[in-house]
């Protein structure tokens, strides 16, 4: 199962029922501003970025001289201000949707930042095999550290795919340690496959809906309401508070 907090003040609240959607936003919609912002290693010595655009060329298969002079030329030019290729690796990036889910419904403080302080409620969603939320996308784990993820920049001069996947992956799903409380996993699309936008989704994707502990009863019968007219299917249940330690426990319907 992946979950995912939400509140009842938001002004989508009731998109995600109506539309029966995800939206996967783009990386620069994110909460965190050191999101997708890798570090990447630009040569500076003009005998290094000579010999990155060279073996590019000899890569296209490049023989004309003159081709190739205007062209070592360009990558030249184009590796000479970082700000510039930085904002075109940034622009690149922008071109995933990801959307973002908490890999338990019990974390107090994933409650008090997405759940409204505890009043809002959690979207459980199926991910067996047998509810196909893998086919709608493929989920990974962020991966948390200190440091931006590192690369190079002849990354951009090569033809290897899997490199390149394997970049666009590392950027997408690397955090702050300072976030590795919330065990995310996210759904990333690329933007061959649709990008940022609205995903639909099915009412066996959806398990259950979780009350957070200080919920209304107001909020409580909208969300039951809501449940019974797009997703009948799903069970309501209840965050409880422990009596006796800091701890959530998941009441059923």
């Amino acid at each position: 199962m992946l979950y995912k907090y939400r509140s009842f003040e938001s002004e989508f609240f009731e998109d995600f029922f109506e539309s029966k959607s995800i939206y996967l936003s783009c990386p620069s919609q994110l909460n965190d501003p050191f999101e997708c912002k890798p570090h990447v290693y630009i040569p500076s010595a003009q005998k290094d970025i000579y010999k990155l655009a060279s073996n590019w060329l000899n890569s296209k298969g490049v023989t004309d001289q003159k081709l190739r002079s205007e062209y070592t030329n360009e990558v030249m030019r184009s590796l000479s201000s970082q700000e510039d290729l930085l904002s075109r690796l940034h622009e690149i990036l922008e071109g995933y949707g990801v959307y973002c889910f908490a890999s338990t419904p019990t974390n107090i403080l994933m409650w008090s930042h997405y759940g409204f302080n505890h009043e809002g409620f959690c979207i459980e969603f199926n991910t067996g095999s047998d509810y196909h939320l893998t086919s709608l996308a493929p989920y990974f784990s962020v991966h948390y550290q200190d440091k931006y993820p590192e690369f190079s920049i002849d990354l951009l001069y090569q033809e290897d795919l899997r490199a390149i996947e394997l970049y666009h992956r590392t950027c997408l799903l690397t955090k702050s340690s300072i976030w590795k409380y919330e065990g995310e996993k996210r759904v990333i699309r690329a933007r061959v496959e649709g990008g940022a936008g609205s995903m639909p989704i099915e009412d066996y994707h959806v398990n259950s809906f979780i009350l957070g502990a200080k919920s209304t009863a107001e909020n409580a019968e909208r969300l039951r309401v809501l449940r019974d007219q797009h997703f009948p299917t799903a069970s309501l249940k209840k965050a409880v508070l422990s009596n006796n330690k800091y701890e959530i426990r998941i009441e059923g319907a």
